[in-house]
């Protein structure tokens, strides 16, 4: 299965907010913080993305 199609379920005892944030003016979600942390051990151990991360390439995190 190609990486890009595959969900991550986010194991965490953290409690979800109740509410949307402002975009423009906010602190991220603890969940936000969790989920960009194994994003970021995750893609650093995959070789196959390290020239597109090194051109520039900007990954995202759905929680």
């Amino acid at each position: 299965m190609h990486p890009m199609t595959q969900f991550h379920p986010l194991c965490s005892p953290i409690v979800p907010p109740s509410v949307f944030n402002d975009p423009f003016d906010y602190e991220p979600h603890a969940l936000c913080q969790l989920a960009a942390r194994e994003v970021m051990a995750h893609v650093a151990t995959e070789a196959c993305w390290q020239s597109d991360l090194a051109a520039g390439k900007m990954l995202g995190v759905l929680v």
